[in-house]
């Protein structure tokens, strides 16, 4: 008999060299990987030469692209504190190839995940009714002139970019992860950019008199928003942290001025107090949260509020009256935009150039601030409605595999999203990668959760089965 007891003690050192080596390898790699990139970004920000402020950004993604290789988890969430700490301001590039970027790096991260743990079996709808409604516009719609067809490809796949992570699993082990870079991410953009304005680096924390962070109060809003909901979801599942969340998103949605958005979470939060029910959030635990987030409201208001009161009532000139910052003039000229194609669009991409900057000059920008107008502009009616419809049938299919009450809260973010469309431009916006890609973890999770509850009740069916026959 061979003694594999001594064959090991024989092999000893050589094995436990391999051990060293390999620990080192996955755990340590990614670190030196890391710490290489961030040397490499500071030398192209202290150099003046322009040819090494074009060079070391390339050097720059080499480590990065490495870590994503071997830690598509840490990728991932890197890619989505990119977005909160404002890669149009961090990345020495412009802001329109900034904003490319990220939405590519966002498609690559998603599919490094899936080739690592698998696609997903979620029901991508938003990107089959993103696809199915470009398919549409192109074959029937009427063409927007000027639009090129580099401009159709660029904004295809900047539209399709957030709807990949549905489309991929993730590492279970990572899931604690890749939610608190969800919580997390408006805290650190407001940090970072207090950290940085000693150097000219942003706009500093407060413009205007809103806070913005390392991004646009509205973005900032909208980050704060699904910090919101992400941590709503938490705390209805029994991890208390989220109230710690909740209470820090919450100021920072006050201090971005941001004033719809701040009405849907307060309505929010109203309906899962009303609505959502589960062993870990019961009447007791409703009553304390609403008494722990009553002095943060009435902080909030007290430091925030005249300020959004003023910018509710009060144009820059001083007269009164409700101010839609100049959203009932674009949403106009957008409708008279639509009517040129209404049932199938102009093309995806169109929304961008449908209403001239000259027209709106006083407005500063031609977005639509509606992203049903932009949609309809770009895809029709028919088209827009496809989208919709797709968002709809995912939630509705994946929270039906969730407990009832962490449901409502899925349920109700859904809502918000809607809502919040109306008012803003969120799919087209960097900020739907993170929200897009807070949902399709969460269902993921749930997918997971159910799988391992049913594997259990059947090996316990089993069980009780055997002690029966016994």
């Amino acid at each position: 008999m061979i003694d594999q007891g001594g064959a090991r003690r024989g092999g000893g050192g050589t094995g436990s060299a391999q051990e060293v080596i390999a620990g080192f390898g996955p755990r340590a790699l990614p670190l030196l990987l890391l710490a290489g990139a961030v040397v490499l970004a500071v030398l192209s920000w202290l150099q003046p030469s322009m040819f090494i402020r074009t060079l070391m950004p390339l050097l720059f993604m080499l480590p990065l692209a490495l870590v994503a290789l071997m830690q598509p988890s840490l990728a991932t969430a890197g890619v989505v504190l990119l977005v909160a700490l404002g890669p149009t301001t961090l990345l020495p590039v412009g802001a329109s190839q900034a904003t490319a970027l990220t939405k590519v790096a966002g498609i690559g991260v998603a599919g490094l995940c899936a080739l690592r743990y698998g696609l997903s079996r979620q029901f991508n709808g938003p990107g089959l009714g993103f696809l199915a409604a470009t398919a549409l516009t192109a074959a029937l719609g009427t063409p927007l002139p000027g639009v090129t067809l580099g401009e159709n490809v660029r904004s295809l796949i900047g539209g399709i970019a957030p709807f990949a992570f549905i489309s991929a699993r993730y590492d279970k082990r990572a899931y604690r992860m890749l939610t608190l870079a969800v919580l997390a991410g408006p805290l650190a953009s407001v940090v970072i950019s207090i950290l940085l304005a000693p150097l000219g680096i942003g706009n500093g924390p407060i413009v205007n008199g809103r806070l913005d962070g390392m991004v646009h109060p509205a973005n900032l809003a909208s980050l704060s928003v699904t910090a919101i909901t992400a941590a709503t979801l938490e705390l209805v599942r029994g991890d208390r942290s989220g109230i710690i969340w909740l209470g820090i998103n919450t100021l920072i949605l006050f201090g971005s001025g941001a004033r719809v958005p701040l009405l849907l979470t307060v309505l929010f939060g109203v309906s899962i107090l009303l609505l959502s029910r589960t062993s870990h959030f019961r009447f007791g635990q409703k009553l304390r949260l609403t008494a722990l987030a009553l002095p943060v409201a009435l902080i909030g208001a007290a430091i925030f509020g005249q300020r959004i009161i003023e910018r509710s009532f009060t144009d820059h000139s001083g007269r009164a009256g409700f101010q839609a910052s100049g959203r009932d003039i674009i949403w106009e000229l957008f409708i008279v935009a639509i009517s040129r194609s209404p049932w199938f669009g102009q093309g995806v991409g169109a929304g961008r150039f449908a209403v001239d900057i000259e027209d709106v000059a006083l407005l500063g920008t031609n977005a639509a601030h509606n992203e049903y107008l932009r949609l309809a502009v770009d895809f029709g009616v028919i088209g827009t409605g496809l989208i919709f419809l797709g968002f709809l049938v995912w939630i509705a299919r994946e929270t039906r595999r969730m407990p009832s009450g962490e449901a409502v809260v899925m349920r109700a973010a859904g809502v918000v999203l809607a809502l919040h469309s109306i008012t803003d431009n969120t799919l087209i916006a960097l900020t739907m990668m993170v929200r897009m890609f807070w949902f399709a973890v969460v269902f993921d999770r749930a997918r997971n959760e159910r799988a391992a509850r049913m594997a259990l009740s059947r090996s316990s069916g089993r069980w009780q089965g055997a002690r029966g026959t016994a």
